[in-house]
């Protein structure tokens, strides 16, 4: 038998719902095979002749992820009744035997928390920035359109500061992130093979000035998150840490539907990315015009940000209370205000105020309603 399951894999197939298998094995053809039977057998488990003839199988099998070492394969068998769970271990091995591919199937190693997870938990004054990429079409595969490797290289540029050092980095997925031990060379083949499979990719790095972490979803749009946590708590130190990030997104702004920076209080806030903390709630204000697909759309009112040219369409030639620099296509640059005004505390309201007052008629219908 070339397929060796442990335990610890066989204990996840039995306890059933959504579950996530580490499958170990050289990325030949032969487990590529051994990859489709698996998916095709986890299928087949709702005909009524496999799995004990109870005929009911996964509700949803993803497309194999590939990581270092191997691949992530990601199964819902919340359907699956116990005498179907028992019969997995012996299906998966039948698959990996007949393709004849060496295989350990295990349960992956989770992060030991979610980078974004720990923010909640410090008191610190944080950086934010969000921006989703031009990418329409899914599933996503981070070299297939510009725009989208662009955001990969922008936000792997920031993170890394292009020192090729290791960084903690964790798959995102059922009972995830999980682990991925990963460095400057082998990152962005890494991240972008998970991003390819419509996944979303953990990242973080610590440096003497403070903490950077990232994370990158094609999931249901193409998006970066990013939070930069100084170990220097002032406004100046934050926006020190934001402003390369800033300025890679400028520079490569024709691949950016939106964008927007903002600071916040993580331990006040609760720190939920890659929403701002809404829209004035007033009852005098029009009803903000919905803008299409969610990623078409601004979702709330930061202090500087990238409209796209049909946001920018929607918006009078001059943008009330705003700094605002012109780009290549119609799109623009806008700023409200400065980081200190902007910054967690008695002033921020105001600032605020004259943000979403200027972009409310373009933040998204949908969004606005869940925030008011």
């Amino acid at each position: 038998m070339t397929a060796q399951i442990t335990p610890a894999a066989r204990a996840l197939l039995r306890a059933g719902g959504a579950v996530t298998l580490s499958i170990t094995t050289a990325d030949t053809p032969a487990a590529r095979v051994a990859l489709d039977e698996t998916r095709r057998r986890l299928y087949a488990l709702n005909d009524g002749d496999v799995g004990d003839g109870e005929g009911v199988g996964p509700s949803f099998v993803a497309d194999p992820v590939a990581v270092p070492g191997g691949f992530l394969l990601a199964v819902d068998l919340g359907g699956v009744p116990p005498r179907g769970r028992r019969a997995l271990p012996s299906l998966l091995a039948e698959a990996w035997d007949g393709a004849g591919a060496g295989v350990r199937i295990d349960a992956p190693p989770r992060m030991p928390e979610s980078p974004f997870l720990v923010l909640m938990h410090r008191e610190t004054l944080v950086g934010e920035l969000v921006a989703y990429a031009r990418q329409r079409r899914f599933p996503f595969t981070a070299r297939e359109c510009a725009s989208w490797g662009a955001l990969l290289d922008i936000g792997l540029a920031w993170l890394t500061g292009g020192a090729g050092e290791r960084v903690a980095a964790g798959v995102v997925g059922p009972g995830g992130p999980f682990a991925i031990d990963l460095d400057g060379a082998d990152l962005a083949a890494a991240v972008g093979a998970v991003l390819g499979t419509g996944g979303a990719v953990e990242l973080a790095r610590r440096t003497p000035d403070g903490d950077r972490y990232l994370r990158l979803e094609a999931v249901l749009h193409a998006a970066l998150s990013a939070a930069w946590l100084p170990s220097e708590q002032s406004v100046a130190a934050v926006a020190a840490g934001l402003d390369p990030l800033i300025a890679l997104l400028e520079r490569q702004a024709d691949g950016v539907l939106w964008a927007g920076a903002d600071l916040k209080d993580s331990t006040r806030s609760g720190y939920a990315l890659p929403y701002a903390d809404g829209p004035i709630a007033t009852d005098d204000r029009p009803r903000p015009v919905p803008l299409g697909p969610r990623i078409d759309v601004v979702t709330a009112a930061y202090p500087w940000q990238i409209l796209s040219p049909a946001v920018r369409t929607r918006l009078p030639e001059r943008v009330p209370g705003a700094e605002e620099r012109p780009l290549p296509g119609g799109g623009a640059v806008v700023r409200f205000g400065t980081w200190q005004e902007w910054a967690p505390g008695d002033g921020r309201a105001a600032a605020r105020a004259i943000a979403w007052s200027a972009l409310e008629p373009v933040i998204a219908d949908d969004l606005s309603r869940r925030h008011g």
